[in-house]
């Protein structure tokens, strides 16, 4: 599988001093989604969601029930919480 590098920066505002984290991610990620203060990037694939932790590149996946495919995804504004909302493929 192809990979697309992606690169955050972070300012901390007590020092000024900008960090830079390389988050790998396969190519075919055309969307993602950045948690409010930058310390996860999340991604969509299937019927996974792949949550990364922007610090130490540890990646977690998130895998739905077989009969159910993400219907949309967010971070919580104010805190590294993640909304996953679900839709039922036999409600469609």
């Amino acid at each position: 599988m192809d990979s697309v590098d992606v690169t955050i920066n972070k300012i901390k505002e007590e020092k000024a001093e900008n960090s830079k984290e390389a988050i790998v991610m396969p190519t075919i990620v055309k969307d993602f989604n950045i948690s409010f203060d930058g310390s996860y990037i999340s991604y969509c694939l299937g019927n996974k969601i792949y949550v990364i932790n922007t610090k130490s590149g540890f990646k977690r996946e998130i895998t739905l029930d077989k009969n159910t495919f993400v219907n949309k995804y967010l971070w919580l504004k104010d805190r590294n919480r993640l909304i996953i909302g679900e839709k039922n493929r036999e409600f469609i």
